[in-house]
This record gives C-alpha cells, structure tokens and sequence, in this order.
C-alpha cells in the first residue's frame, strides 16, 4: 500500500490543522492492559493483510443528547467509540455500519501498536459524522477533522469523513469503500489524539510526532521495527517537526513494541498519580519531562539527544540548549494554546 502513502498523508496534514483545543484526554481499550507496567507483554501484532474479509452488520442505535441536542449514537457493546450524527441523522445507515465495521478494525491493530486506548474517564469517545452544532463548520476552518474534549472532560472527534469521501478517487462512495481499512485513516488519525489526552501535557501541542507517523502505518501493513528508522514523509508534520520517533529508533532503539511500552509506562505515571500537572483530570497529568522519563525507562538510555535533534525546544524541560541548526527547516515551535 505504500503507493497510497502520499494522497492519505495529504488528507491526514488538511485534517490536522484541527483543534485539540488548549487542553488534553486517553487510555487502553483493553483491561488487561490498564496498570501494566513495561515488563507487561504487548499482544501479538495483526497482520492486515492477512486478515478476513470484514462482516458489515447493524450496530446499536439509540438516541442520546450531547450539549442538551438530540443525536443518534451507534456503539457496540464494549467499544470504547462511537458513532454519533445529528437526529434525524442524514447519512444512509448501511454507510454507517461499513464505515464502524472498517475503523473497528483498524481501532483493534492501533491499540496493539500504541498498548494503549483513550483514557477511560474520557470514553466512549464520540465520533462526530456529520458536520453539527458541537463541531462546527468544518469547511470555515479549513479542517477536515479535529480532536478535543470538552469542560465535562469527555473525547471527541470531528470529522468530514462522508462529506470528503464522497467522490474520492471519482466514484461514489459506497458501504464497499467505507469499510476498507484505507479510508480510516483521517479517523484513526484523530481518535490517536485522544489517546495522549491526560497522559502528557498539552504544552507540547496536538503530539504529532507520534500521530501522524503510527496512524500512517495502521493502514499501511505489518509494522516493521526498522520503519520509524527509514520512513519518514518528505515534509513532515509535527508539532515541532514530526523527526521524533525516527531519533529514537536510530539513536535509541525504538521500535514497535518498545512504543507501546513506553506508552504504557508513561501511563502507569498518570494511573499511579505520578503526574506533575494540574489540568482537572482524574489524576496529575505527567509533564513532558516524565513522558522523556518513560521512554528512557523502556529503552534503557538517555533520550536527551533525540529530543533535542527532533527540534524539541529547552524551555520544554526547563533547561537550556541550542537547537540543531537543521530546526530552522522545520515546523516552528508550537503555540500551546493553538487547537490542535
């Protein structure tokens, strides 16, 4: 699929002017993975490829209310998502059970590679459809989708994904499309966001340096311990320049699993209270210098260097260094209060 790589990185940079507004959510899907501890093993990965045909069927529909509006919600039982559109919704459901069908899927091999799901406090994360009253109008702010949660500290996600689809590639879009693992590529980017809510800072920004290169490769193929070290897209997003993970493969060993582990260490932090930030959440949210902490923990070395050469500026971590001349190339230092 690697030919595909540049038209979905396209929708995935249009997506992702998004806001992530100013604040922070996430957590494991799975229970066993809550409290572990990077002696835990990750599960076995999923092959894509090798994978059966996806079975489309009916989800669970029922009306909910979100900001006092009316809205149908689709989930099914134990899915830690779900669907939601404006009631009476104006999308075909057989559309909609495709589309669930394709990101279930693809939510099940994100969760094996990060070892971690949306924090629970903030699930079910709902999956905006349609363009509504509690997104928006996307197409103003030049976004085809954006994460957030609001003041009751719950996940949600905004997304065009019916409105851009429609067309794409110069056919119509149909169940047979939504449900291909291909076309949950601006979703699983988005849903990744609320991932790092509550577990790190917001000071960092929207935390695409691990967004966009992990939900990149969800639809790509089985991951390969050496692709943080040889892909990375010829103009990388980022918050500060999208070269983190490729740092900390070739300077400290990154690789698949040893993510997961980091991310599951670094949420062992914020379950345990560890945490040094005061954002409202359930527990103290873990600074940017304990989420270095954790990756030194799990790769068993000083990972200094390959924050500073992915253009992570000092003030982060409260010292002070020169950054790489090569920064000056790549995306300017955030504005923590930009949306993400």
């Amino acid at each position: 699929m690697r030919k595909y790589l540049p038209v979905m990185f396209l929708l995935i940079t249009l997506a992702c002017n998004l806001p992530v507004g100013g604040r922070a959510p996430a957590t494991p899907n799975s229970q066993d993975m809550q409290g572990s501890s990077p002696e835990n093993t990750i599960p076995p990965m999923i092959d894509p490829a090798a994978s059966t045909p996806l079975t489309i069927v009916p989800i669970p529909v029922r009306e909910i209310r979100i900001d006092e509006e009316p809205y149908q919600g689709y989930q099914a039982p134990g899915d830690p998502f779900r669907f939601v559109c404006p009631s009476p919704c104006p999308i075909d459901p057989e559309l909609i059970f495709a589309q669930y069908a394709g990101f279930r899927s693809a939510h099940e091999i994100l969760i094996r590679l990060t070892g971690v799901d949306t924090l629970p406090e903030l699930q079910p994360v709902d999956i905006h459809i349609a363009n509504d009253g509690k997104c928006g109008k996307l197409e103003e702010l030049d976004n085809l989708a954006y994460a957030n949660y609001d003041d009751n500290f719950r996940a949600y996600a905004c997304t065009f994904i019916f409105e851009y689809s429609e067309g794409f590639g110069g056919t119509t879009y149909s169940p047979e499309d939504a449900v291909r693992l291909d076309r949950q590529s601006v979703l699983i980017h988005e849903y990744l966001h609320t991932v790092f809510f509550g577990r790190t800072s917001m000071t960092i920004g929207a935390f695409h340096d691990f967004v966009t290169p992990v939900a990149l490769y969800v639809w790509d193929e089985r991951p390969e311990d050496d692709f943080f070290c040889d892909y990375h897209p010829q103009t990388p997003p980022g918050d500060m320049g999208g070269y983190l993970l490729q740092e900390l493969c070739r300077r400290n060993g990154l690789t698949w699993e040893k993510l997961a582990l980091s991310l599951v260490e670094l949420d062992r932090v914020y379950q345990s209270g560890e945490g040094k930030m005061e954002e409202g959440f359930q527990h103290p949210v873990p600074s940017v210098v304990q989420l270095r902490e954790s990756f030194n923990r799990v790769l068993e070395s000083d990972t200094a260097q390959a924050f500073i050469h992915a253009c992570w500026p000092s003030n982060l971590f409260g010292e002070e260094y020169i950054l790489p001349a090569a920064c000056t190339d790549r995306t300017p230092e955030p504005d923590p209060t930009r949306p993400s």
